[in-house]
């Protein structure tokens, strides 16, 4: 069954984080010598942050072994970094948690007028929002989506869509979703990310078939597991 595997074609248009469920679902197939797909994921982990999920699998390829000492300096500085990103969005997250703000972004859609009163209100500057971005995107490298999911929306909601991050934010909450296994929710990203692509007036024609080609190929992971997900492929 190998010669049918498509895994390498597959991940070319894959985020890294959304090639480990394709390397559980081989693993599950039996198609390839369990070893070898586990030091495919480890290779793979190298790329990440999510440092004690790599020690745990060279540990399975090295029982007994002490993990490389470079992995206990990485997660150090994994640690640092993500004490640093979360003081410095704990502001903003506590300006989001307040009902007046709660109410404002459930009744106006228009993100300039969410923008407009969290700057009459709370002084609320942009490089506040980036580091709302910034965190999310931290937490999504180690492997903690729903932070990263719950995080990354809040600055989609909010930034303009010619933003810098705003593009990155859409593709990472999709694929923090996927991750989680929210069929419902992904399927709602899809939807959403396939409208904005579409209506971007700031992207190339060729900027537009690669995001395309993307968005089909993460789509996949949606069409095949939500109920509704062959009905929508075909339309």
């Amino acid at each position: 069954m190998a010669q049918y595997d498509l895994t390498n074609q597959l991940s070319e248009y894959m985020d890294l984080h959304l090639v480990f469920p394709l390397l559980e679902f081989l693993s599950t197939r039996r198609i390839y010598d369990e070893s070898s797909l586990t030091e495919s994921k480890y290779q793979l982990l190298q790329n990440t942050n999510m440092v004690d999920f790599t020690i745990d699998v060279f540990r399975s390829l090295h029982p007994g072994e002490d993990a490389p000492a470079a992995l206990g300096e990485k997660r150090e500085d994994v640690v640092r970094q993500l004490n640093y990103l979360q003081q410095q969005s704990s502001q903003v997250i506590e300006i989001f948690s307040k009902q007046d703000v709660t109410d404002v972004a459930e009744k106006n859609r228009d993100s300039q007028e969410l923008w407009n009163y969290l700057g009459e209100n709370y002084n609320f500057q942009r490089e506040q929002l980036e580091d709302v971005f910034h965190y999310g995107k931290f937490m999504y490298d180690v492997g903690n989506y729903a932070i990263a999911s719950s995080h990354l929306d809040i600055y989609r909601n909010i930034a303009p869509a010619d933003s810098k991050f705003y593009s990155s934010a859409q593709w990472g909450k999709l694929a923090s979703e996927i991750l989680q296994q929210n069929w419902d929710q992904a399927m709602d990203e899809l939807e959403r990310l396939k409208d904005n692509i579409m209506a971007a007036v700031h992207l190339t024609q060729s900027e537009v078939l690669i995001q395309r080609a993307w968005l089909v190929h993460w789509g996949l992971f949606v069409y095949f597991n939500h109920p509704q997900g062959r009905d929508k492929l075909i339309d």
